[in-house]
């Protein structure tokens, strides 16, 4: 196997686990939808009460990795509240994948075909 090969593969293997990262940082409950997440995860300190009437919307983030809950209670004067939960080591995992294969790709491009 060429040094362009095994480059390929590495940067094939960062583009697996990159994605696994992605899946798992954007979605940190597990099985739920983001919405479903943000209804068991914790209501913000601020505003309130939160029952039935009010209002959530779920929006995943890409950096850092994670959701953001906003939360709107017509019963308040505060406003919208954001409740952000974050996967810290999904977006490690997810940095370090690009860098590791970013290098690769560029050991790959500049390795010179060995002749036959």
């Amino acid at each position: 196997m060429t040094s362009r090969a095994k480059a390929l593969v590495v940067v094939l293997v960062c583009l697996v686990i990159a994605g696994g990262a992605v899946l798992v940082g954007t979605n940190p409950g597990g099985r739920h939808s983001a919405l479903g997440q943000c209804l068991y995860m914790s209501t913000p300190p601020v505003g309130g009460p939160y029952f039935e009437d009010s209002s959530v919307v779920a929006k995943q983030r890409l950096v850092p990795l994670g959701l953001d809950c906003w939360w709107d209670s017509p019963r308040d004067a505060v406003g919208p509240q954001v409740a952000p939960h974050r996967s810290w080591a999904a977006t490690a995992v997810l940095t370090l994948s690009a860098v590791v294969g970013v290098g690769a790709a560029v050991v790959a491009l500049r390795t010179p075909e060995e002749p036959r």
